[in-house]
């Protein structure tokens, strides 16, 4: 019965992780690292315990789980084999990753000194593979689940990094003897790749660092009884620490894509490299940024590294099977990068198209208006002559008008020689007068036909206007919805004709008057013997080549003869 219910605990509490994201915290069973797993468990994560010894970290998984959900894994960091078979188990779950939290480490009392116990079965120094070289490796092959989950990596820092030698880099497969500790030269690398990470994966992939500070946590395992119980008494807790990691675990300005950031364990860290190892004030949740060493941002060091870093993984044996993984995950960004280039190119081109076909309309809509304006001034100009017009025929049919078959009055007859002085000085004079008048008619008469000739010309300007007119509006009914109004160009050329038709019967009534006096003299006197506007001299009192060259129109409308009087 308990087998089988220990079963069924193991199948629900897989089954319950499954749904949760999947948190991986290093060295989880003590200090910083026990407290960070117990609170990611809370916090909803399935948290997996990554320890060297697993009987130690029976005590931490308890309290996990007591938490939430959670699992003990073996991974011991002093062995590339190790970190392999961990990273291939979790593959063959290919559960995506979102957070690796790169906790565990030795410092240079924890760590064994003699020149036999130096280097790892790798031949590395064993603090400097296990602080960073393995996280490095382990990061590098977590990455494609990282990368789906866009996960974090946070790597666990110190401010002793500040005092690192570059030149110890060329020792790290080395014995030394005297002992030289490679603590900060570790804590420096961990910044660096995670600079020369986010070069390469920075899109999918955010990397951190966390510098706790001075805490009084089981790191001092190595030092006096006395020292230990000094540093636990002045230093923060591993739990208060672990607040600040997990912090930096959850905070969202720390999600991917996010440029990698420095936090630090005590306040006022921001202000003074000198705070970032101890303060009177721990940062607890809050995050306290500042500049790690001007190391990190020197591109060439972080290159250097990255190669001593694959070299190193290299002489172990595991180049195969990571550079796989390389070469896959570089010819994905590369594709990646390509497709971005191709994207922003078309849309580059679209934009240039747009903005193109924009400015095309914009000078098509310019023209239309323009034209609409031309039409627009036109139609003024045909109103102001059709009005023009329609005063000219009121005033004209102002004049007075003579109609057909009136009796002229008759020319009075000479009288005799033997007739009175005084009759023949009388007659002599209305002889006189009405020579004079019949010359102010004929002279009226002559201006009404240059007149006539004036209207012809506006006519014919009018009649072209309104095919202009047409043809803008036409032109403007095929780009907008709306034309312009309709002219008034019929109703002028209707006024024009009904004026000209009007002028016509008075100028003949006014010369078959003349004819009828007979009086050549006055027609001499008034030159309508060489009327220009015929074009021809005319004999005396003929009036016939005068009055053809006007058109006769009926009186209703005359319009309706347009065709074939002009």
């Amino acid at each position: 019965m308990l087998p089988f219910r220990l079963c069924l605990w193991f199948i629900m509490s897989t089954a319950a992780g499954s749904t949760k994201p999947l948190a991986i915290v290093t060295g989880a069973n003590t200090g910083i690292g026990f407290h960070t797993a117990e609170a990611l468990a809370e916090r909803g994560f399935h948290v997996i315990l990554a320890c060297r010894s697993l009987e130690r970290g029976e005590n931490a998984l308890a309290a996990a789980q007591g938490k939430g959900s959670a699992e003990l894994r073996r991974l011991d960091l002093s062995s590339f084999a190790s970190v392999q078979a961990f990273a291939a188990d979790l593959g063959i779950l290919g559960r995506p990753v979102e957070l690796l939290v790169c906790n565990a480490g030795l410092n240079s009392a924890s760590a064994n000194q003699e020149p036999d116990g130096q280097l790892s079965e790798d031949k590395v120094d064993v603090l400097y593979q296990t602080n960073y070289l393995s996280h490095f490796l382990l990061t590098l092959l977590l990455l494609p689940l990282l990368r789906r989950a866009r996960g974090r990596v946070i790597n666990i820092s110190s401010v002793v990094h500040r005092s690192a030698s570059l030149d110890d880099f060329e020792i790290t497969t080395r014995i030394r003897e005297p002992y030289v500790s490679l603590y900060g030269l570790s804590k420096l690398a961990q910044i660096v790749s995670s600079y020369a990470l986010h070069a390469r994966y920075g899109e999918e992939v955010a990397f951190h660092c966390v510098n706790p500070g001075g805490v009084g946590s089981d790191i001092w395992r190595g030092y006096a009884g006395w020292q230990q119980k000094l540093f636990s008494s002045i230093l923060i807790s591993p739990k208060t620490a672990a607040s600040t990691v997990v912090a930096a675990c959850t905070a969202k300005e720390a999600a991917a894509p996010c440029r990698p950031r420095y936090w630090n364990g005590y306040l006022g860290a921001d202000r003074s490299a000198l705070l970032e190892f101890w303060s009177p004030f721990p940062a607890r949740e809050a995050l306290v940024e500042s500049q790690p060493a001007q190391d990190h941002q020197d591109p060439k060091l972080a290159e250097e590294l990255w190669e001593q870093s694959l070299s190193e993984i290299r002489a172990a044996g595991v180049e195969m099977q990571y550079e796989r993984a390389e070469r896959q995950l570089l010819a994905a960004n590369m594709e990646r990068q390509r497709l971005n280039g191709l994207a922003q190119h078309l849309a580059h081109l679209a934009l240039q198209r747009s903005a193109a076909q924009l400015g095309a309309a914009q000078r098509r809509w310019s023209k239309a208006e323009r034209q609409r304006q031309a039409a627009a001034t036109l139609q003024e100009e045909a109103k102001a002559l059709g009005e023009a017009s329609f005063t000219e025929m009121q005033a004209f049919k102002a004049l007075p008008s003579v109609e057909p078959g009136t009796p002229q009055p008759k020319r009075p007859r000479t009288a005799p020689d033997t007739a009175p002085a005084a009759l023949q000085d009388t007659a002599l004079e209305e002889e006189s007068k009405r020579r004079q008048a019949a010359a102010e008619l004929y002279a009226q008469a002559r201006k009404q036909l240059q007149r006539r000739h004036l209207a012809n010309e506006h006519r014919a300007e009018a009649e072209v206007a309104r095919r202009e007119n047409e043809e803008l509006q036409s032109s403007l009914a095929s780009r907008r919805p709306e034309g312009p109004p309709p002219g008034h160009v019929a109703f002028a050329l209707r006024s024009a004709l009904a004026c000209w038709s009007k002028r016509r019967r008075l100028c003949e009534q006014v010369l078959n008057g003349v004819a009828a006096a007979g009086l050549q003299n006055a027609a001499e006197e008034s030159g309508l013997v060489t009327d220009e506007s015929c074009g021809q001299q005319l004999p005396p009192g003929r009036f016939d080549p005068v009055l053809g060259r006007m058109p006769v129109l009926p009186e209703d409308d005359p319009t309706e003869a347009l065709d074939s009087a002009w």
